[in-house]
């Protein structure tokens, strides 16, 4: 009898022992299962960092180059209103120049009406003196 129960006893440690194991192996499983699930997410970590870094070197590039073509534009804004104040410039230089000459014109002008009147009367001058018989 005592065997027996010894027998028994040492069957119910047996399968204590057993499903200690089973408990133990799949407490194992679930750990390298966890492990890799986490190693899986360091690599996620790992790829999405290094995305981050590569989009955060773009994003400084396109800053670099909208801070350039800023610069480009506001160069080109300067230039255009300088060539706008020159032409400006040039467009008073020019109508006092074309004043200037309408002045000159009108002088010039007015001098030849009072040449053309004088050749005039000197014309009518000769006329009388041919009419009269005098000789120029």
């Amino acid at each position: 009898v005592r065997w027996q129960e010894r027998a028994a006893a040492a069957e119910a440690v047996a399968t204590a022992a057993t499903e200690a194991v089973c408990s133990a192996e799949t407490a194992v499983a679930d750990v390298e299962q966890r492990m890799d699930e986490l190693l899986s997410r360091a690599e996620d970590a790992a790829a999405l960092r290094a995305r981050v870094e590569e989009l955060e070197a773009v994003q400084r590039d396109l800053e670099a180059q909208l801070r350039a073509a800023r610069s480009e534009v506001r160069g080109i804004v300067a230039r255009d209103s300088t060539s706008v104040q020159a032409a400006d410039e040039m467009k008073a230089l020019v109508a006092a120049a074309l004043g200037h000459a309408a002045s000159h014109a009108d002088g010039h002008a007015a001098v030849l009406d009072a040449d053309e009147v004088e050749l005039r009367r000197i014309d009518a001058i000769k006329r009388l003196m041919r009419q009269e018989g005098w000789d120029e």
